[in-house]
């Protein structure tokens, strides 16, 4: 017995000292995975945000597919077959949601956070790097807005902090409200006189405070041109006001092409191309375009001149340099989108001279992007003037300068240029306008139902 009783009085001290001494004896880092830092600077956050943001808006599940719908490519097998077929499903929209919402977006809204908690002796440094995270929010919220109408913003990254886990969506017109806000609040940050110190790990404009500035307002006079459907005639003066702005500041583009050197770090295309080969070819409309009018392009965006009927299974040539070598530029905005902004404003409020200057740049702008050089113009371009040229002829050419972006997306839906034909075989009634809500968040967010939602449903700004 008097074993026994030993026995428990040891056991009762060791479960005592382990109930005293837990939180000592229990390494409070244990969860904590050292290679995944909790806090991290601002100068190591940004490339990281810019890298992500270049793959979720110049990736596979946004310009490839919307590239497909709007006939630059055309789907031939598996999976890019259907979407040639306008099959896609709220699984499809799964990884770029969740990308934007769980990686991109949480990170900048982290970015601005950081930036407003900077003290007065990292005054500059914290002006600059809200300005441009305000930069990347709005070009994100556009993005994801333009592609499911209403959105997660007000609430969205508050899961971390307040743990809540059902976002309200905020409506098109919120979020758009929100865009000019954070822009205007970017311009106004970007233009003092503390913010030309450069932030470290900028992969973009390597700190220049200057092209950032720039790009705001170029950003601003898109996103005011995109709501000329809400907003009538007042879009295409605020447009051209932005534009002048932005060429005044020296807009030259936005895009990422900083990719490292890792073996699988290249264009999202260009990985595409080479892992579902055969799969993806280059569209008939698109190709007849360029082919007609004997466009220097074509040798840049495609490696030939074949081009395959939307809907079909028929060869087509693929993608070239442009798009999908491992070093493609994944451009957010270019030059040519800027003049065709302003060549549309001007002929839409009766300035045809100017309309015309600005349509001859955009091109020019887009040959030289491409080419190198705008020495030969295409023939229907060469043979335009001030008299004969229209809204149509200006949306033509925006739409061969925008290939691989989503624009073209957003400008046939605002103006139904280039006029495109109905795929062979396809089930829905007429071409897409929007993408379903995703699988998973409709299933985890009580506040996203598709409930009543079709592809061919128009988004706010996109009013019949």
């Amino acid at each position: 017995m008097k074993k026994y009783n030993i026995l428990s009085v040891v056991l009762v001290l060791l479960i005592s000292v382990f109930i005293v001494s837990c939180d000592t004896w229990i390494d409070p880092d244990i969860n904590k995975d050292p290679n995944t830092p909790l806090v991290v600077p601002m100068e190591y956050l940004l490339p990281a945000i810019q890298s992500n943001m270049a793959y979720d808006l110049g990736g596979n599940d946004a310009v490839r597919t919307l590239g497909i719908w709007m006939q630059y490519f055309n789907g031939v097998d598996r999976q890019s077959e259907t979407e040639g077929h306008f099959v896609y499903t709220p699984a499809n929209c799964n990884n770029l949601w969740n990308s934007i919402y769980g990686v991109t977006g949480k990170d900048i809204y982290i970015l601005i956070s950081k930036a407003n908690e900077k003290n007065a002796d990292d005054i500059a440094l914290s002006i600059h790097t809200s300005g441009v995270a305000k930069v990347l929010m709005a070009d994100l919220l556009a993005f994801t807005t333009n592609l499911w109408n209403d959105i997660p913003y007000t609430e969205a990254f508050l899961g971390d902090i307040e743990g809540l886990m059902n976002p309200k969506l905020d409506t098109q017109a919120e979020i758009y409200a929100t865009i000019d806000l954070l822009l205007s609040e970017a311009i106004t940050e970007l233009s003092v006189e503390e913010s030309i110190l450069p932030i470290e790990g900028d992969m973009i404009f390597d700190g220049d405070n200057e092209q950032w500035l720039a790009t705001a307002y170029a950003l601003r006079a898109r996103y005011s041109l995109l709501l000329q459907k809400v907003n009538g005639a007042s879009a295409y003066t605020e447009a051209l006001q932005y534009a002048d702005s932005a060429l005044v500041h020296g807009f030259a583009g936005y895009i990422f092409d900083n990719y490292g050197t890792a073996a699988n770090a290249k264009n999202p295309l260009a990985q595409f191309m080479s892992e579902r080969s055969g799969d993806l070819v280059m569209g008939s409309t698109f190709i007849d375009m360029l082919v007609a009018n004997n466009d220097p392009r074509l040798a840049q965006y495609s490696t030939g001149s074949e081009g395959s009927d939307p809907g079909t299974s028929d060869p087509g040539s693929l993608p070239g340099n442009y798009a999908a070598a491992a070093t493609a530029p994944i451009v957010h905005m270019n030059l040519a989108e800027l003049y065709f902004i302003m060549a549309e404003s001007y002929i839409m409020t009766a300035n045809s001279a100017d309309a015309f200057d600005a349509y001859i740049d955009g091109v020019e702008a887009s040959l030289d992007d491409v080419t190198g050089s705008h020495g030969t113009l295409p023939t229907d371009v060469d043979a335009m003037d001030e008299a004969s040229l229209t809204l149509e002829d200006i949306m033509i050419q925006k739409y061969l300068a925008n290939y691989v972006t989503v624009q073209a997306f957003n400008d046939w839906r605002r103006t139904g240029f280039p006029t495109l034909g109905m795929p062979f075989e396809a089930v829905t009634t007429e071409i897409p306008r929007r993408y379903p809500y995703p699988q998973e968040e409709e299933t985890y967010n009580s506040n996203v139902s598709n409930v009543g939602i079709d592809l061919i449903d128009r988004v706010w700004w996109d009013v019949e």
